[in-house]
């Protein structure tokens, strides 16, 4: 997952349920991870705790590209890249 921001803005992350197998919806639950799954964000200098239910936020001051992944599932990846504003 890619994610485009301005320097200076902060960007949450929150750990979510996982989607039920039984074919029946789930009832929406904010900054609550029914699953129990432990998840975490982490990047070169920044980075959360390892974490089952909460919600984690970071603020990007300078432009650039940043990477980030979850270290306890393997290939839950993503990038944050902080810069001006462009228009196609």
């Amino acid at each position: 997952m890619t994610l485009a921001t301005r320097p200076g803005r902060s960007i949450p992350w929150q750990s979510t349920p996982p989607p039920r197998t039984d074919g029946q919806a789930r009832t929406p639950t904010p900054r609550r991870n029914d699953g129990g799954a432990t998840h975490n964000v982490k990047g070169t200098g920044w980075g959360s705790d390892d974490q089952a239910s909460e919600t984690f936020q970071h603020t990007f001051t300078a432009p650039g590209s940043y990477r980030s992944s979850c270290t306890v599932h393997l290939g839950m990846n993503g990038r944050v890249d902080a810069g001006p504003r462009t228009t196609p």
